[in-house]
């Protein structure tokens, strides 16, 4: 083991490799001789070297703050063990990090930029996560295998942080993938890329955020850029602004938030993405522009949705609507018994938010398949069964104008021709009467007479009982349109 006295190494260390675990000590006879520097740089800090383990010895009652910063570092453990001063910052910068655990809470505040690994921090103040094209260095990756680590896990497991900021940021413009930095020096830092949107899905970057009762959470923000996963668990009592996201997945569970939380402009990428809400409160959110038709399976178990406020969501058709009552999105076969119930509960909770923003149009659709899983209810009786067939048969429960039209005409014609047959107007030795094409629309009219095409006395038995069984069809088929036509002005 080497021992390092961050005060009396000197503030930039360079290009080393330690193959043996490092402890870095932080005593208060070195701080009387140490002079901070004027414009706030970091107390110590590691420039491309490599690290087997970090750990700690500091003496108690520091009072000074203390800054370490590693850039362009690979390290594979490093732990708050002996950590007891809560005046140290961690900064990361484009670093490799294998396993990073810190659960003491000691730690003031930790800065991740351009960094892969595993992180797993406990009680901090704040912790701020940025991925940005600006900061990727050709020649930097190269050293720490960049573009080879770049497909495993990076995860962040954050547990009651108090200010979390996870940012990306892109650049818009590119005339090329490779550029030059003007004025640097490093041979690391000279040589520029931009990442194609391919590489940029290969990031596999989850973030898992859980919340304590107990805990002052002040505000959590993540905004922009890719990420392989979204986890909230817990109970936050500040603000949460999830923003212009795409994801693989989402995953809302054992959650209620206190304060506010908004999900704006978030669409999934790549293949069997999942949204999951599972026995989660939702009344203090707001979903806004939030493309639930882009993931492949999305589940709601056991969760308030009622006074979840829905804008410009989009959801999928009624046809393909993929929304399950399951406890785990990951194991869609396994369905409980009182699924078909949940999932109509479901849909209804959604119909109703749908309303109180004044969206007709998918508080219909919402209705429209809560009636179909209704109508899937074992316990549900034989007659209400049979009136949600006819219904979804007839303009799928209020929402399709074109299935009466269609229907109607496909009845009303089959049993005209009946009609026409049972009083001997269809024969094929006869010549065709053109006005019988007319006498059709007559037959239509509800309220036409039975024997509007014939004297009563010519009329069959036959021919009787299709005309009276037409007009209930008839009938039934255009209150059905109406019915259907007017779903905006109910």
């Amino acid at each position: 083991m080497v021992e390092i006295d961050v005060f009396l190494e000197g503030r930039i260390i360079s290009d080393i490799n330690y193959n043996y675990p490092v402890k870095l000590n932080i005593k208060k006879s070195s701080l009387a001789s140490h002079t901070p520097h004027p414009l706030d740089l970091p107390t110590l800090q590691f420039n491309f070297c490599n690290f087997k383990s970090i750990t700690f010895g500091i003496d108690e009652d520091i009072e000074s703050k203390i800054s370490i910063l590693f850039f362009g570092c690979k390290l594979k453990n490093i732990d708050d063990n002996k950590l007891i001063s809560k005046n140290i910052s961690f900064g990361f910068g484009s670093c490799v990090v294998e396993n990073l655990t810190m659960h003491r809470g000691i730690v003031r505040t930790f800065t991740f930029n351009n960094c892969l690994g595993v992180f797993a921090i406990t009680a901090t103040p704040q912790v701020s996560v940025s991925y940005s094209e600006e900061n990727i260095f050709v020649n930097l990756w190269k050293k720490l295998d960049y573009l080879n680590t770049i497909n495993e896990k990076t995860m962040y497991l954050l547990k009651n942080i108090e200010k979390i900021n996870f940012d990306t940021k892109e650049i818009k413009k590119r005339t090329s993938r490779f550029y030059h930095t003007e004025f640097e020096t490093s041979k690391y830092l000279k040589l520029k890329y931009l990442l194609s949107k391919k590489e940029k899905e290969q990031l596999k970057i989850s973030i898992n955020i859980s919340y304590s009762a107990d805990f002052a959470h002040k505000s959590t923000t993540i905004n922009g850029g890719y990420l392989r996963a979204i986890s909230l668990t817990g109970y936050p009592k500040g603000e949460i602004k999830i923003e212009k996201i795409q994801t693989n997945a989402i995953y809302i569970r054992g959650f209620s938030v206190e304060g506010f939380l908004k999900l704006f402009d978030i669409s999934a990428y790549g293949e069997d993405s999942k949204f999951e809400i599972h026995d989660s409160n939702l009344d203090n959110s707001w979903f806004d522009k939030v493309d639930i038709s882009s993931f492949s399976k999305m589940a709601l178990y056991r969760s308030t949705l009622i006074n979840t406020k829905l804008t410009s969501v989009i959801f999928p058709s009624v046809k393909k609507m993929h929304i399950q009552s399951i406890e785990n999105i990951h194991y869609t076969d396994d369905k409980h018994s009182t699924y078909h119930l949940d999932q109509y509960e479901n849909f209804l909770q959604l119909k109703k938010a749908f309303e109180k923003t004044g969206n007709i149009h998918e508080a219909q659709k919402m209705q429209s398949v809560a009636y179909k899983s209704l109508s899937k209810i074992t316990d549900l009786n034989w007659w209400d069964k049979r009136i949600l067939f006819l219904n979804n048969f007839s303009n799928s429960h209020g929402i399709s104008v074109k299935k009466p039209l269609i229907l109607l005409l496909i009845f009303s014609v089959c049993l005209y021709l009946l009609y026409l047959n049972a009083l001997g107007y269809i024969n094929l030795q006869h010549k065709f009467d053109i006005d019988l094409i007319g006498y059709y629309f007559a037959f239509l009219d509800i309220t036409h007479r039975s024997d509007f095409l014939v004297e009563k006395e010519n009329l069959t038995g036959f021919a009787v009982g299709i005309d009276f069984f037409s007009k209930i069809l008839t009938g039934y088929f255009i209150y059905q349109f109406v019915a259907a036509f007017r779903k905006y002005g109910k």
